[in-house]
């Protein structure tokens, strides 16, 4: 007999499942797979006269169910009809390059993280939409791009963030080179642990404090001591 092999279930799979099936929080199944899974995990539950396995059995078929209901809604709302491997491949392209520069500016309307996916999806969707019939020939995709995600982003106020960091300093290969360092072998990895060691002693050392003040002053901004 085949040993059966549970099912793995990440963040993602819950996020993506509760953006996007109706009513999520109100829905019997979700309830009775959360029942489920307590039975399952051992822990006190209304479920009773299975075995664990086929608790595992219930939970994963409404676990399948509301993936593909999911599936199903999120496509529905999809600004073009996804007839192909072109068509998924340009939508999720603009979906990654527009919530890759809204990651780059820390991009955070509310402190729901629900609230930036939607957003980031809506502008997928109104970017596609847009540009449904353009020949890629005649523009360049990756400034058509950039500018429209820049005017969305300069026209939605962000929540500061009271942990946000900032970089304060660029490393890439080609500057090492520049300084007289070979990159051969260096591989990403290598080169943020660089970046890393050159942060810590810069921000340790005295040339930091100065700089830090004289930028400060420029700014404009009110020391408290």
């Amino acid at each position: 007999m085949e040993q059966r092999t549970d099912l793995h279930i990440t963040d993602r799979f819950w996020d993506f499942i509760e953006a996007n099936v109706p009513n999520y929080h109100e829905r019997d199944d979700v309830m009775h797979q959360a029942e489920l899974q307590l039975f399952i995990d051992g822990h006190e539950s209304p479920v009773q006269g299975i075995t664990r396995e086929e608790a595992q059995d219930l939970r994963d078929r409404i676990l399948f169910r509301l993936y593909h209901e999911a599936i199903d809604h999120f496509t529905g709302k999809l600004p073009v009809s996804i007839t192909g491997e072109d068509d998924l491949h340009d939508y999720a392209e603009a979906l990654v390059d527009i919530a890759y520069e809204a990651g780059v500016r820390g991009f955070r309307p509310t402190g729901n993280s629900r609230d930036t996916t939607r957003t980031i999806i809506a502008w997928a969707d109104e970017f596609t939409r847009q540009n449904q019939d353009t020949d890629w020939i005649d523009k360049e995709y990756l400034d058509e791009i950039y500018d429209f995600t820049q005017q969305k982003l300069n026209a939605h106020p962000n929540e500061d963030d009271p942990d946000r960091e900032c970089d304060i300093a660029f490393l890439d290969r080609a500057t090492l080179r520049r300084y007289g360092y070979s990159t051969d072998g260096l591989s990403d990895e290598g080169l943020l642990r660089l970046a890393g060691l050159m942060g810590d002693s810069y921000c340790n050392s005295q040339q930091f404090s100065h700089d830090l003040h004289t930028a400060c002053q420029e700014f404009g901004l009110e020391r408290t001591s």
